[in-house]
């Protein structure tokens, strides 16, 4: 039977049809030209992830990317509240996004609304954003959406706001993970580099950290849900795949495992995307794997059934296949140091396509502060962490990145020099330094020894220095060893064209003198959308990248 389609006008005078009968399917269909939605994203990588889904959600709809020049009929951005200032950024873009675009429909998601859900209020939405729904029903935005079109149509009127925030730790403390179900299809955000979420939550409750209180309990998403999805970004030619949650080292703490699904933990469930393969073979298998678009999804979950679990043996890694068509690679997100020990390492080690970069939070370098902290580690096992995965890597090099919080409340010159020895004895490759930031809510906002912000400047200064001094000499140890790099972008700068691209251990790498073929705009539209991989040895580097040039014999059979 033939729907009814409710018909909605906007600033421009382009109708918009929405099904009646409930379908998402093409809700937006546009009388006169198309119609476009627009994604924005602050914060994590689990951000990036997430406003990723809410794009194919949009494309689930009928809405498509939104093109130079034109205007879209909605507007979705993921917020951040990590610290004071990632949340003033979030109001800031709010309110710019409102200011450009004061017809679209715009979405707020994320964690920036849900701090006032902590304090039972709702969020402040000065702003005048249409929908907010915080780290809950993002599931459910294309009903939202379609409600609000509903209601405008309805009342001839701009509805009110729609607000649907509340303190996830008081509401379904053990609900399930959510899938946030979209269309499966070809990720637009970046072209040869995909994200996929693992858990979302957290049960660690560090005492500076508000995120446990914003994004809820640890909840892991079903294995064959992340075999699925990493499966369908092989199969459309991404290159790489990292994987991304709050806590994926808790990964599988919160579950029941079944007798058919063996991804129990962290590792299992790395170890099984690993296995992965993009042969054009297995692609053809990809019509027995459910799919999520349709499925039937309560809100907070969906279970799969056993059949996809069988995808990693159905498609382990072919040898005869062309080493270029089916390669790429794996990297992982932020790790929790005191889940490496020597067996985590010598697992992570044997996996061939796993890149030799890994994220450990420091935070400090003093026992005492990490204790007031709520780290469950110590400054020595920290060391004993890095150390395992070098030695369980050698010969290859390990690339270790990490975070520091300078001047949390208590922290003493003697703290803070604590932490400056240790970043110069272990020379991380990228250290992203915080100035201690407090969060209402959190254990670390009630204790009364504050340092001083003039000290807090200070001691960030000095780490900033430091982290370009770890960087500048890794950077030196890179110089004359082949690296592996794929190849994001090519441009032809004073007819010459370059790449840039980023290597295993995360180094990004210039390349010059590549021929004259790369230069044409067919190759470099394809490299832009697939990646290539070379081989170079880097022969020089500036502050922030390496330069090598393009050597033919090296990258012949690439």
């Amino acid at each position: 039977m033939e729907s009814v389609g409710i018909l909605i006008n906007n600033s421009s005078s382009v109708k918009y049809k929405i099904p009646a009968n409930g379908d998402n399917s093409a809700a937006f269909a546009a009388e006169s030209q198309p119609d476009y939605y627009a994604v924005y994203s602050l914060g994590c990588k689990v951000n990036h992830y997430e406003v990723q889904k809410a794009a194919e959600q949009m494309e689930r709809l009928g809405l498509r990317p939104l093109p130079r020049g034109a205007v879209p009929t909605v507007v979705i951005i993921n917020t951040c509240a990590v610290t004071a200032e990632a949340e003033r950024k979030s109001r800031q873009q709010i309110s710019r996004l409102r200011r450009n675009f004061p017809e679209t429909i715009l979405v707020v998601m994320g964690c920036q609304p849900q701090v006032s859900a902590l304090a039972d209020k709702k969020p402040a939405n000065k702003a005048g954003a249409d929908i907010v729904i915080g780290t809950r029903y993002r599931n459910c935005l294309p009903d939202l959406i379609k409600h609000f079109l509903a209601e405008w149509e309805r009342n001839g009127q701009l509805p009110s706001s729609l607000i649907l925030t509340e303190d996830v730790n008081r509401v379904e403390t053990n609900a399930p993970y959510e899938e946030i179900v979209g269309e499966f299809y070809d990720p637009p955000i970046s072209d040869t580099r995909a994200l996929l979420k693992i858990q979302d939550g957290c049960d660690n409750f560090c005492s500076y950290c508000l995120i446990p209180l914003l994004r809820g309990r640890m909840k892991s998403r079903s294995p064959a849900e992340i075999l699925a999805e990493a499966w369908h970004l092989l199969a459309v030619g991404k290159r790489e795949i990292v994987l991304t949650g709050i806590h994926i080292c808790s990964y599988g703490k919160d579950r029941q495992w079944s007798s058919e699904e063996s991804c129990g933990s962290w590792l299992d469930i790395c170890e099984q995307v690993a296995l992965l393969s993009p042969k054009p073979a297995d692609r053809q298998e990809l019509a027995y794997l459910p799919k999520l678009a349709d499925r039937q999804v309560q809100t907070g979950s969906t279970e799969r059934s056993a059949e996809a679990l069988r995808i990693a043996p159905a498609v382990q890694r072919s040898p005869s296949r062309a080493a270029d068509e089916d390669e790429w690679r794996l990297r992982l997100g932020s790790l929790e140091p005191g889940s490496i020990d020597r067996e985590a390492a010598e697992r992570l080690a044997a996996l061939d396509r796993l890149c030799p970069h890994f994220h450990l939070s420091l935070q400090s370098g003093s026992d005492r502060v990490l204790s007031r902290m709520r780290r469950k580690y110590t400054a020595a096992e920290y060391v004993a962490a890095v150390e395992e995965l070098r030695a369980a890597f050698r010969p290859r090099e390990v690339a270790i990145t990490t975070d520091v919080i300078v001047g949390f409340p208590g922290e003493s010159e003697s703290d803070f020099a604590a932490t400056l020895e240790l970043c110069r004895a272990l020379e991380p490759a990228r250290i992203h330094v915080f100035p201690y930031s407090a969060r209402p809510h959190t254990a670390a906002a009630g204790f009364a020894d504050r340092v001083a912000p003039e000290v807090i400047r200070q001691r960030t200064e000095i780490m900033l220095d430091m982290a370009a001094e770890c960087a500048a000499r890794t950077r030196e140890r890179r110089l004359g060893q082949e690296l592996r790099v794929l190849i994001e972008t090519v441009s032809a700068t004073a007819g010459e064209p370059q790449g840039r691209g980023y290597s295993d251990t995360y180094d990004e790498v210039l390349i010059t003198g590549l021929p004259p073929e790369y230069g044409d705009h067919q190759l470099r539209e394809e490299i832009k959308r697939r990646g290539k991989w070379l081989r170079v040895r880097p022969n020089s580097h500036t502050e922030t990248y390496l330069v090598a040039i393009f050597d033919t014999f090296s990258n012949a059979m690439c």
